[in-house]
């Protein structure tokens, strides 16, 4: 019996179908798109996950990706994931790609975005790059333990998103 690893199995309704919208919105353009993957534990999510990485890879995509837990508050997941993704960003070899995106992201967010800063790290250490005057953002514990700061958290989130994705660069 010879089983091969990194073969794929069950998920590839799923699979076509994401990589439809994938290849929607990078031919046609201008609407994003949003897809979420569900299901009980042990079903696959995480390998398909990982199966989709590679066609996404290829065509130049950015990938963010995160894991739900229902103890844990979505905004923490989101920044837990986009500060992976950032984490990524710096590690990569591509200055041209972090470059665009740097100025992309300034131009959304502006410079003095502490919310942000506080919540993803390793954006702060992009936007910083290169320019020593830039500190370390206040650590001030629980960025959003007020209202005001959930919802302007949200709304930054929603600006650094759209900021990331490009047509040369989509986010998945």
């Amino acid at each position: 019996l010879r089983v091969q690893h990194d073969a794929f199995y069950g998920r590839q309704v799923q699979m076509s179908m994401l990589l439809h919208l994938f290849q929607s919105v990078t031919m046609v353009g201008n609407q994003p798109l949003m897809a979420t993957i569900s299901g009980y534990p042990g079903t696959g999510k995480s390998t398909l996950v990982n199966q989709i990485k590679k066609p996404l890879q290829e065509r130049d995509g950015c990938f963010v990706e995160g894991k739900f837990d229902k103890s844990t508050r979505p905004d923490t997941i989101l920044s837990s994931a986009l500060n992976a993704f950032f984490g990524r960003v710096l590690a990569a070899n591509a200055g041209n790609m972090r470059m665009s995106m740097r100025w992309r992201i300034h131009d959304a967010i502006g410079s003095g975005c502490n919310v942000l800063m506080e919540a993803i790290p390793n954006l702060h250490k992009l936007l910083s790059e290169g320019n020593p005057r830039n500190e370390s953002p206040n650590s001030a514990g629980n960025v959003t333990s007020n209202l005001g700061n959930s919802h302007r958290l949200k709304f930054m989130f929603c600006k650094l998103i759209g900021a990331i994705a490009c047509k040369n660069h989509p986010l998945v």
